[in-house]
């Protein structure tokens, strides 16, 4: 598991490993990365729980980036902010297919996109999916 050192201390450090635990207990890892870890929660939503305080950052800003979107060019997964009983935010977000996506026919607007981490929702949209 990552875990960030911090030369702060972290108010949410013990709600992450209850949280981290809680949904590895019961829920099926698709991902990891430096942040956050990613839970299947059903065939339409995935679960982001931060791993350190830099996800809890990623959750509240992707949360507010789908609440403030505008009707640019860029698509983002719709996702929410939730709390957990210890007010760590969550991220509930629309599960998206990675798989399908074929490079060479993507739009311009995913050069924008942190390693063009994109996918198509079930209603063939591409969306960003990790944009914090």
């Amino acid at each position: 598991m990552a875990w960030c050192n911090s030369t702060h201390d972290d108010p949410f450090e013990g709600a992450i490993e209850v949280a981290v635990d809680e949904a590895q207990k019961n829920l099926k890892v698709l991902g990891e990365g430096r942040n956050r870890i990613t839970f299947e929660l059903n065939d339409r939503f995935v679960l982001k729980v931060p791993l350190n305080e830099y996800g809890v950052l990623d959750n509240e800003t992707e949360a507010k980036m789908y609440r403030n979107r505008s009707d640019g060019d860029i698509r983002l997964a719709r996702c929410r902010k939730v709390l957990n009983s210890f007010g760590l935010p969550l991220l509930v977000m629309e599960r998206v297919d990675i798989d399908s996506v074929e490079s060479l026919e993507l739009p311009h607007w995913v050069d924008f996109i942190d390693c063009s981490q994109v996918g198509y929702t079930k209603k063939g949209e591409l969306v960003a999916y990790d944009y914090a």
